[in-house]
């Protein structure tokens, strides 16, 4: 086949196409704008609720699917192959006596056993003679593309025009259209402010009402119960203008209201009268300051002593699902740590799973006194005030110290002497260091450190030796006979950021020389010894006298001679 048979079929094919998309789009829209107009119009006499909306915005929705379908997709998965294409051709134009269709199934086919060449090229020259001067918008008229183009435009410019005219009913028909709860439009419009409502039992419910348009001075709401209808004055609010109010005291079941004012009435909204959360269970535990090696301690209701820098750890149980704050500013279940200046109101976690459980770890500051307990549900209804939990916060105490040895506060010792120490600490929550300081004369003090306490060990009582050689010890000067050393110890516990202090009594050290110092040992012997002596002596004397009364004793119960 030539390809100027080709080029013509390709033509003819991409025409076929245009037409089928532009026609069926042309008609569905035309279907949808007319169904939007008679669903708006119908809406607007008839005052649709939702379902009803709902079900002509889907039948608009499938008349226009059903025409694109027809008229769009299934021309388009249809299209034509070139010896389709070419009997359409030979259907218009009958003059070509099948040429046209001959030159094709020759092409495709192929020279057949018998078949002359020159038979097949002379057709396939005749078709191309043949189709050279035929009108191809003929084959495929544009006659229903351009009654459905007609259609559209008038559908399309209609609905323009009534959308520009009734502008804004027009535009609040399209948002219910699409089916947004907004009311039809009237003279006096009027919306409520308090909308749906959630509000626990017993408390009182301020409905809103904001008119605007045609101004009306009779506002209602018209409430309905499950068992019963009610109408509620509303006046106009402390502010003035266009704002009213209207006030349901102690609410006790739920209801649904509509608001009226003029020819204008609001959405239908609901109010749920809930009961208040409460709090079923609650578990205090201590936390220790992070000085303190201790693990997490579990406390009562009725006793809650802690000592200063704890954190508070408060799991809770309540009564229904409640939540906590999540950062959008709506309020949420709360820890309140009461002081004496303020109260403090921490947020409450709550467990993703099981909304009812809720927890908090609270630092506590040094002057709290006590916490208390503010449930917030998912509503939005929070809990009554509940009871403050007393708290006593005490302080950590001073650690104490007792130097056992040296027992005098002066002594004397020899240059490169050692100084023994027996000590004894006691803490409430154990003694973090022990340093002793020492000074030679006038001179700043220098330290040293004598104990230090293992890390994560909890030890309240510590007793123990320690050896002080002056030989290591960093004196400004070398020691001297005569020379005066002071020193002292001072211990702290863990607490941060500042520690409790103690300090000892202030020993004193005289050094001599090595003969001096023997004969102090010498004569402190002796008079060691001499103490010995008397000892004894005084140890005899007494069993003599001890002797000397039982012999008394003993003659002054035997008789005397001659008698029985």
């Amino acid at each position: 086949m030539s390809d100027t048979v080709t080029l013509r079929l390709q033509t003819l094919r991409r025409r076929y196409v245009t037409l089928a998309f532009l026609h069926g789009g042309a008609l569905a829209q035309t279907a949808l704008l007319l169904g939007l107009l008679l669903v708006c119009g119908l809406d607007y006499l008839l005052d649709f609720p939702l379902p009803l909306r709902a079900i002509g915005l889907l039948a608009c929705l499938v008349s226009a699917g059903v025409t694109l379908w027809r008229h769009m997709v299934r021309p388009l998965l249809r299209v034509p192959d070139q010896e389709g294409l070419a009997l359409t051709v030979e259907h218009t134009y009958p003059e070509l006596s099948s040429r046209l269709i001959s030159a094709v199934q020759f092409q495709a086919a192929g020279v057949a056993a018998g078949t002359s060449p020159t038979l097949v090229r002379a057709v396939i020259q005749q078709a191309q003679s043949a189709i050279g001067d035929l009108d191809w918008v003929k084959v495929l008229p544009s006659r229903a593309l351009r009654r459905a183009s007609f259609w559209g435009a008038v559908v399309l410019l209609g609905c323009g025009l009534i959308t520009l005219t009734t502008w804004p009913t027009s535009s609040i028909l399209l948002q219910r259209f699409c089916l947004r709860s907004i009311n039809l439009p009237t003279r006096t419009q009027i919306t409520s402010v308090t909308g749906n409502a959630y509000v626990a039992v017993g408390d009182s419910l301020n409905l809103e009402a904001l008119v605007t348009g045609w101004y009306a001075s009779a506002v209602r709401a018209e409430l309905k119960y499950p068992d019963r209808r009610q109408t509620l004055p509303m006046t106009v609010s402390a502010g003035g203008g266009r704002r009213f109010v209207g006030v349901i005291d102690n609410a006790q079941e739920s209801f649904s209201y509509v608001l009226y004012a003029g020819d204008g009435y609001s959405l239908t909204h609901q109010v749920q009268v809930m009961t208040r959360p409460a709090l079923v269970q609650v578990e205090f535990a201590q936390r220790y300051p992070a000085y303190i090696p201790l693990p997490s301690r579990v406390l009562t209701a009725n006793d809650l002593t802690m000592v200063q820098g704890s954190s508070l750890q408060l799991k809770l149980t309540a009564s229904r699902a409640c939540r906590g704050q999540d950062g959008s500013g709506a309020a949420g279940s709360v820890v309140i740590v009461h002081t004496p200046e303020r109260k403090l109101s921490l947020p409450m976690q709550v467990d993703a799973q099981q909304p009812t459980r809720l927890e908090a770890l609270v630092a506590l500051p040094d002057n709290a006194i006590g916490v208390s307990i503010r449930l917030v549900d998912g509503n939005g209804i929070a809990s009554l005030d509940s009871v403050m939990y007393r708290i006593q916060m005490v302080p950590d105490a001073t650690p104490k110290i007792r130097v056992l040895w040296p027992t005098a506060r002066e002594q004397t010792i020899v240059a490169a002497g050692t100084v023994p120490m027996r000590l004894q600490t006691e803490d409430d929550y154990g003694v973090r260091q022990i340093r002793l300081y020492y000074r030679l004369g006038e001179n700043e003090p220098q330290s040293v450190p004598v104990y230090t306490r293992a890390p994560n060990v909890f030890e309240p009582r510590w007793q123990g030796e320690y050896i002080w050689d002056l030989a290591q010890a960093n004196f400004p000067t070398a020691l001297a006979p005569d020379s005066r050393i002071e020193f002292w110890l001072e211990i702290a516990d863990g607490k941060t950021p500042q520690p409790n202090t103690q300090r000892s009594d202030t020993y004193s050290l005289v050094v001599v020389t090595t003969e001096v110092k023997h004969a102090e040992l010498i004569s402190r012997l002796g008079s060691s010894l001499n103490q010995v002596h008397d000892m004894a002596t005084d140890q005899e004397k007494a069993s003599q006298d001890l002797g000397k009364i039982i012999t008394d004793k003993n003659a002054a119960t035997q008789p005397a001679p001659g008698r029985p």
